[in-house]
């Protein structure tokens, strides 16, 4: 093989991997303190010092930041590209910007999580209404028919309740579930409160639950017209819920929030 050809090989993987997988994962993403920036592959993007600064800048330093924030010149991503990633990486799309969902929850979001689901399989066992966990991708096309190339938003709930059948498929779920659980993190705060309300408001989800396990509590927001959420409802680990879209099933907090041991006090020692 000649140097030419050699040099021509070699630019063409360096291509290959700036593009990253098949040309369509977001490889071009710096991430800092929680900070994304993704552009279109084959873009020049900035320093990690500058998204910094920018950041700052809108008071959101240290949270994901959407890209059009950034000034940055955005690519829309959709779904045919997301299914294309590797599985072992946790990314969600609003409005065709990637969100890095990493790192993985922590022992006691796990704990809440497994407490939750166990209480909606018992209960929806041998129901129509079915409860799923995180990693499931819930598609949210904003017309009836939507290719995967058109639907530019996929999200990753932490857990969900889809009572129609006929939206789930092999994929995942396409359109709104019933019910949407997000366990927040201190890097998903605005991400969970902020963005994803807005769009399951917007794609007509009944009930939305932000469960705090830092607060130890539950913000219910249910549905009052589509594209609106109602006034929020904040429960506390001592109280007893009724789910709005199932008022047979009342769940004690108590049950849901892991116990946590206080600290002993120093002079308990001596």
């Amino acid at each position: 093989m000649s140097g030419k050809e050699n040099k021509a090989k070699k630019s063409a993987k360096a291509e290959s991997t700036d593009k990253g997988i098949k040309g369509i994962m977001p490889a071009k993403a710096i991430k800092t303190d929680k900070i994304i920036e993704t552009v279109k592959p084959g873009k020049t993007v900035k320093g990690a010092k500058t998204v910094k600064e920018e950041a700052k800048s809108f008071g959101i330093a240290g949270n994901m930041v959407p890209v059009e924030s950034m000034g940055a010149h955005a690519h829309r991503f959709s779904f045919a590209e997301y299914s294309q990633w590797p599985a072992n990486e946790r990314w969600e799309l609003i409005d065709g910007q990637a969100f890095d969902m990493s790192p993985t929850p922590n022992q006691e979001h796990q704990e809440i999580s497994t407490n939750l689901s166990g209480v909606f399989w018992q209960f929806l066992k041998g129901k129509p209404c079915k409860v799923f966990h995180a990693p499931f991708d819930v598609r949210l096309p904003t017309k009836k028919g939507a290719r995967d190339q058109e639907i530019v938003n996929v999200v990753q709930p932490d857990l969900l309740v889809v009572c129609d059948p006929a939206k789930l498929d092999g994929k995942g779920v396409i359109g709104a579930p019933d019910l949407v659980m997000e366990i927040i993190s201190p890097q998903t705060i605005s991400h969970d409160h902020v963005r994803k309300l807005n769009l399951y408001a917007v794609h007509g989800v009944r009930e939305y639950w932000i469960v705090s396990p830092e607060e130890r509590c539950l913000t219910v927001l249910k549905l009052a017209e589509k594209g609106r959420f109602g006034e929020p409802q904040m429960y506390f680990a001592a109280d007893i819920i009724t789910v709005g879209i199932f008022p047979d099933l009342k769940i004690d907090l108590s049950d849901i929030f892991p116990f946590r041991q206080k600290a002993p006090h120093p002079y308990d020692r001596i």
